[in-house]
Parts: C-alpha cells; sequence; structure tokens
C-alpha cells in the first residue's frame, strides 16, 4: 500500500502498467490497493479513474487526490 501511495501521492494521473513498472507490484494487487486508499482507515483518499485514448481499447488511468 505504501508503494502504491508514495507513486500516487503527487496526484498525477498514472496507468496500472505505469505504477506497476514505478513500484514493481502486479496491477491486480495496485487496483486492490487503489481501492484500500478510499477506505477511511487508509486515509480516505479520492481515487478518480478516467479512460485515456479510445474507450474502446479499456485503458484507464488513476488519480489519488484528498
Amino acid at each position: 500500500l505504501g508503494r502504491v501511495w508514495h507513486c500516487m501521492a503527487h496526484g498525477h494521473w498514472r496507468t496500472l502498467a505505469e505504477i506497476e513498472a514505478a513500484t514493481g507490484d502486479p496491477a491486480a494487487s495496485i487496483s486492490a490497493q487503489l481501492r484500500h486508499l478510499r477506505k477511511r482507515r487508509f486515509g480516505g483518499y479520492v481515487v478518480n479513474r478516467r479512460a485515456r485514448g479510445d474507450r474502446a481499447h479499456g485503458l484507464f488511468e488513476y488519480q489519488v487526490t484528498r
């Protein structure tokens, strides 16, 4: 959780693959950690998601804010 938070703490938009490259954690684990960051006990952060490029390709990017 700490690695994912540290990677996302600056509010930049990143895909799961970009977070994976920065942390070394698998995409499934990163997705779970992003869900944890929404919980009050882990900070209650806002995790935004938007499509990157053509939505039909299914590529999304994420941003963590307060």
